[in-house]
């Protein structure tokens, strides 16, 4: 176990966030300085509450009584689920900033801390503070406005703050004077300037200790402001402060926190950042100070896996309110905020419930996490686990915690334990659900355990003493089957009392009750009979209060029909208190109530009975296919109807969170020069020839050129004509994928206009493979934050678009990918104009107003793709992939060419498809129609397939024409590796020019000769790669020969010159027309030996040779 606290926080970060990113899942456990049950009456937890009752009364706790303990454990999956390595981490919360409200701790909570040798002395003096997004959002606010009372950091830190003011211009000062023999004046904190130039750099003495500094340029007659070194907190602030105070000199403290060290700001840092940006730099450092332990929260909760409690609905609400937001003002508010935020969580003592049967019967009768952590640890647990379960160890930054005494109430080790018992009930629940049928004689990974279990107990919490089975985060809270509300009334003390029987007492009764009214219950009634209810009844958990609806009516209620029988027959025989029916309000004996308790009872028995024979008659049988390079699914068979067998591809928890675009978005937030979508008042379209819409383009201008379909091929010729014409000199291009005529690049043209070929295409390979275009290897989606960010100031674009509707809107069509961003920062817009465009959906509109020119010219055809013939092996190469690597419900990329082609044709049988891509082909038409592709199941944008641009045949034109089932955006977003992540089981397929054995993939050259470039290839693959659900596929795809040559594109070593795309940690599967090879996790001579399985026969022997001269073995298997 790792004590990470506030004097080495910043030293354990980085460790915690590389753990945090390698994480299966996380546990976690908070201790409290109080519990609701700590607070004020009206406070306290009740039978009586409602789910929005009892979620109210938990919010007043929760800000009353802060957190003192963080516990995580951080659990990582290795070998497929064979074992698994834990690293648990103790963080003392203590909040330094300043609480609006009173800082309270209960007596109770304290002395149960303080019984389990918790530290409080660590607490406060090493506690990590926090602060949730609103929190340090508004801090941020208050720093800026610049009226913050540094106080509010540390008591003194202000006035600390102004002695080092003077401090440092008295340093500097003498400084100066030093190098230019100026007469030295008495500083003040009021002569604390700006503009100060030091000579050299100076060290200030921060705290006092007495001891001589060996070096010139401290000052020792200054008064160090600090008796100790400074907290991480203070130098984050001071850092801040002297920087906006002066941005040009640079601010640091030493690590020891005894020395500031000043100088002039160093020129590369100059060079990287100007003053608001270094000074934001330094600002950003001290949120994250404040932020504390809530950048490793939201760190965690960025990763999306599964988070696992024990009774943790506590937890849950204390993780949001103190790292994430304010909690929300209504109880189904903060259920949505949580499952937005985690959309995964387990509770251990939801499946215990579930196992309630298989523990009892071991001795197992309650479910707290002290019970159930030395069971499952224990010898005896073998008799309940008749299978093997995972190891798990201790990783490098931790201890093993077991074995060395009892530390339950540590919140790390609670953390540990309640993983640990997580992945073991995980196998008991699947192996009890299985009814032992399934296959459970080796280790299964964990996402396959959670696909078999996780809708029994997924985002179930319990909540103790209410009606209602858990909280349900995705909906409504399922009702409980507690024992009704028992309703009483005082009796009238009759002389005869004691003389009549029940029918006429109560006959009496009723005469009374409509003569005089029925007896009210006093406050001064209510609490004899809550105490002397509980003193009878003991351990027993009773409430009572007086009805809302009648005052001569007292409520009792109770949790178990145990205790339920226990109170209606002692208050039966009572002397002043007797029950009453609910719906006749009569007299009822304490047998009638009891009947009415066993009912219930036996209904519930009904209920598990039929639970558990369901469970008997389903088998959970969990096999892989015969097919290594396919994963596992799993197969729910259904005992009795053995010819039913349903094949479901495993996954991880489907994320919860739509996006939508806006907030998408939000991740790319650029200063744009404008917002084509919306139209420039008292402007219309200015339609000029082509000659007049070139004139005001000069010599050094910087123009992008929208690719592919639709290249403006009518401005690119008149650009080159008017350029021989005027004689302009040194104007660049800058495009991806240019199609048409290029006479700028051809031999003997004057020079003077140039191509930067962002991707290669059309007829520019063979100019630039003769330097007559230069070529800049980017990917896709950096293409776009490069227009952004201004890396390649624009002067003018050049685009091609519909023309402009009945509102003045027109379509940038087939292209948006990189062309949006640059007709939003090029300060010239000039485009043709062709009704051949089709007009698109999604960020496509472009109003008529922004553009300076716009050519009409509608014999202008966009270009179109040459649809090749499929060989055998692209066919093959399709039906592999679409059997053996794509599930129902997958969602598709794929680029151009005949494997893609091949792989749309062998996918008809599949369902529920969807598609986010950077471009779409013809290919995706016909299973568009034939509702093969739906995109029901997507995680963004369902019922959209999303792309950025499409090339193909005017049938794919046409279909797209206002089309709403298509949503084309920026780059930016759809190639964003984080976005493509998103995706539920993302499955991208590329192409490759060559792949060397160890697993390097080639696709954007022969040897020195360029055929492409980088394009999306590298986005896609790595953001499946890296996707949410664990369930994505990044396939590189080719025929195993070069067509025309018949050289093989399996090779032992790549050749010169050629490039790197796709690095060979990036590739997982390799398919050519020969199989499947899946090289994640295998070992270069393994490597080599998938893909010598899957290259031509011809090559195998030759292959064989030439990687043992490589790497001086033989590829193998093992």
């Amino acid at each position: 176990m790792a004590d990470v606290c506030n004097s080495n926080f910043r030293e354990w970060f980085p460790e915690l966030i590389k753990v945090i990113d390698s994480a299966a899942f996380f546990a976690i456990d908070l201790e409290f300085l109080g519990l609701p049950s700590s607070a004020r009456d009206d406070l306290v937890p009740t039978l009586f509450d409602e789910s929005e009752q009892r979620y109210k009364k938990i919010v007043q706790s929760v800000r009353r009584y802060p957190p003192c303990q963080l516990g995580i454990a951080v659990f990582t999956e290795r070998d497929d689920g064979a074992s698994y390595e834990v690293e648990s981490f103790a963080i003392p919360l203590f909040k330094r900033l300043p609480h609006k409200q009173v800082f309270s701790y209960s007596l109770s909570a304290v002395s149960f801390l303080a019984n389990n040798n918790f530290d409080f002395n660590k607490f406060i003096m090493e506690g990590v503070t926090y602060s949730n997004g609103r929190q340090t959002e508004d801090m941020r606010k208050e720093i800026l406005s610049g009226g913050i009372d540094y106080d509010v950091f540390e008591d003194g830190l202000e006035h600390r703050l102004q002695i080092l003011k003077i401090n440092f211009q008295r340093a500097a000062q003498n400084a100066i004077r030093m190098s230019q023999h100026t007469v030295h004046r008495s500083p003040s904190a009021r002569s604390y300037q700006t503009g100060l130039q030091l000579p050299h750099p100076i060290l200030i003495e921060l705290v006092r200790s007495g001891e001589f500094i060996d070096t010139d340029t401290v000052d020792q007659t200054m008064h160090p402001p600090w008796d100790r070194p400074l907290s991480p907190l203070e130098k984050a602030v001071i850092e801040y402060v002297f920087t906006n105070d002066h941005r040009h000199l640079e601010f640091s403290i030493s690590h020891d926190g005894t020395l500031l060290y000043v100088a002039e700001l160093p020129v590369l840092t100059l060079l990287h950042y100007s003053e608001e940006e270094w000074v934001e730099e330094k600002l950003e450092k001290l949120l994250q100070e404040i932020s504390g332990v809530s950048e490793i929260v939201k760190r965690m909760l960025a990763r999306r896996v599964p988070i696992v409690g024990h009774n943790s609905f506590l937890d849950l609400v204390y993780l949001y309110e103190c790292f994430v937001d304010d909690l929300p003002d209504s109880y189904e508010d903060w259920k949505a905020a949580t499952r937005k935020e985690m959309p995964t969580v387990f509770d251990t003592k939801i499946i215990a419930c579930l196992l309630k049967n298989q523990l009892s019967e071991n001795g197992v009768m309650d479910h707290s996490l002290k019970t159930l952590g030395a069971f499952f640890e224990s010898a005896s647990c073998g008799q309940i686990l008749p299978f093997s379960y995972p190891s798990i160890s201790e990783g490098p930054c931790s201890q093993y915690i077991f074995g060395v005494g009892e530390h339950f109430h540590n919140a790390a080790f609670d953390a540990r334990v309640t993983g640990s018992i997580f992945i073991k009930m995980l196998y008991l629940y699947a192996y009890t659900k299985s009814a032992g049928h399934g296959d459970f004689s080796r280790l299964w990974q964990l996402r396959k355990l959670i696909f078999a279990c996780r809708n029994d107990f997924a985002n179930r919490v319990p909540i103790p003493l209410i009606d209602y089975l858990h909280c349900y985060l995705p909906g409504a809270d399922p009702h409980g089957h507690r024992p009704d509300v028992l309703r009483v009334r005082k009796r009238r003390k009759w002389p005869w009392f004691g003389l009549l029987n029940g029918r006429t007492e109560n006959i009496v009764d009723v005469i009374v009750d409509q003569i005089i009214g029925m007896e009210k219950f006093t406050l001064a009634d209510m609490i004899p009979l809550r105490g002397e209810l509980k003193r009878e009844m003991g351990a027993f958990r009773i409430d009572v209060k007086r009805s809302d609806e009648h005052e001569g009516i007292a409520l009792v209620a109770t949790n178990t029909p145990k205790t339920f029988a226990r109170v209606a027959r002692y208050l039966a025989a009572h002397k002043w208190i007797r029950p009453m029916d609910e719906r006749t309000s009569e007299k009822a004996s304490w047998e009638e109530l009891l009947m009415g308790s066993e009912e219930m009872k036996r209904r519930r028995k009904g209920q598990r009975r039929r639970r558990k024979t369901t469970g008997d008659h389903l088998s959970v049988c969990i096999t892989e296919e015969i097919n290594d390079d396919r994963l596992g699914t799993i197969a729910l068979l259904t005992a009795g109807v053995t010819s039913s067998l349903f094949i479901v591809g495993t996954m991880m928890p489907v994320l919860s969170r739509l996006v939508s675009l806006n907030s998408r978005r939000a991740q790319h937030q650029f200063h744009r020069l404008r917002e084509v979508s919306y139209p420039v008042h008292d402007k219309g379209p200015n339609i000029v020839s082509v000659r007049e819409a070139l004139k005001d383009i000069k010599s050094g201008s910087k123009i992008f050129v929208g690719g592919s379909a639709s290249s403006p091929t009518p401005l690119l010729v008149g650009l080159h004509v008017e350029a021989e014409r005027r004689d302009l000199r040194d104007i660049s291009l800058h495009h991806i994928h240019l199609h048409g005529p290029s006479p700028w690049s051809a031999e003997g043209s004057s020079g003077g206009v140039r191509s930067n070929a962002l991707f290669l295409g059309g007829g520019q390979n063979k100019d630039v493979n003769e330097g007559r275009v230069d070529f800049v290897p980017i990917f896709l989606t950096d293409v776009a934050k490069m227009f952004y960010r201004k890396r390649i100031p624009l002067d003018a674009a050049f685009v091609t678009v519909s023309p402009p509707d009945e509102r003045g809107f027109c379509s940038l069509g087939t292209s948006v990918d990189c062309v949006r961003s640059a007709v939003t920062m090029a300060p010239s817009l000039i485009g043709v104009m062709t009704k051949n465009m089709p007009r698109t959906h999604g960020e496509s509109l472009v109003h008529s107003s922004h553009f300076d020119a716009l050519v009409k010219d509608d014999s202008f055809q966009i270009y179109e793709r040459k649809m090749g013939q499929m060989g055998d092996a692209e066919k093959q190469i399709g039906k592999l992939i679409a059997n053996n690597l794509v599930d129902d419900g997958s969602t598709m990329q794929m680029g151009v060419g005949d494997v893609p082609d091949a792989t749309w044709a062998a996918l008809s049988n599949h369902k529920d498809l969807g598609i986010h891509t950077e471009m779409i082909s013809d290919g995706v038409v016909e299973l568009i129609n034939n509702n093969v592709i739906t995109n029901r199941l997507k995680t963004t944008m369902p019922g959209k397939v999303v792309t950025s641009f499409a090339y193909g045949t005017r049938m794919l034109y046409d279909f797209l024409d206002n089309n709403p089932l298509f949503h084309f955006a920026g780059v930016e977003w759809t190639n964003d590796p984080r976005v493509i992540a998103l995706q539920r089981q993302m499955i991208a397929i590329n192409s490759f020019v060559e792949i060397d054995i160890t697993g390097q993939i080639c696709s954007d050259s022969i040897g020195r000769r360029l055929l492409s470039g980088f394009g999306g290839q590298v986005d896609f693959i790595y953001g499946s790669s890296i996707s949410d659900d664990g369930l994505g596929k990044p396939i590189m795809a080719a025929p195993s020969t070069n067509k025309k040559s018949g050289e093989s594109k399996i090779v032992s070593q790549l050749k010169p010159g050629a490039g790197v795309v796709t690095s060979r940690a990036h590739v997982h599967y390799v398919v050519t027309e020969y199989g499947i090879a899946n090289l994640w996790g295998r070992n270069v001579r393994q490597r080599a030996f998938d893909l010598i399985r899957i290259a031509h026969p011809n090559h195998r022997e030759r292959l064989e040779k030439e990687t043992f001269e490589r790497l001086g073995c033989m590829p193998s298997n093992d």
